[in-house]
């Protein structure tokens, strides 16, 4: 059996980007729920991890910094000390799932009652959630203020709690 050149670089290019998708759940190699520090070295990383505490509003927790093609993602623990991975960050929009807007797409929100968009004004951006996925928020800064209008914008980060 032949295959050509073309199919064989399909194949291949189809095949590097089964680590790049994201699920309600998390990413390949690094899954809500697991110890942080078990997230060694995700094969979607474009280099080594970097340890660092992040902190706010009173409150301080570790996280691992994960370069990634065109971003970054933080992988965060928990405020409480457990070594457990609570929540992810994508800021790369090498990751995909299925049709659902990247970071770095313009997007603007469906208004057919199916998402919820609330104004983080600390944040000046939208936080928006479908109903079905309430694990996964996109976070939309918006091309203007928030004016109570339909919420469009570039999508800044896909955070999965």
């Amino acid at each position: 059996m032949k295959l050509n050149c073309t199919a064989l670089l399909l194949m291949a290019a189809l095949a590097g980007c089964q680590g790049m998708r994201y699920s309600a759940s998390g990413l390949r190699d690094a899954k809500l729920g697991m110890p942080l520090s078990a997230v060694e070295s995700p094969r979607w990383a474009a280099g080594p991890l970097r340890d660092t505490v992040l902190a706010e509003g009173g409150y301080t927790w570790p996280a691992r910094i994960a370069p990634a093609p065109g971003g970054q993602v933080l992988l965060e623990g928990d405020f409480f000390g457990a070594d457990r991975l609570n929540r992810i960050r994508i800021e790369s929009a090498a990751f995909a799932r299925g049709t659902a807007p990247r970071t770095g797409s313009r997007w603007a929100v469906p208004a057919d009652g199916r998402w919820s968009a609330s104004w983080l004004e600390a944040y000046q951006v939208y936080d928006v959630v479908h109903r079905r996925q309430p694990q996964i928020h996109y976070l939309l800064r918006p091309d203007r203020p928030a004016d109570g209008s339909a919420a469009a914008g570039t999508i800044i980060a896909i955070v999965l709690m």
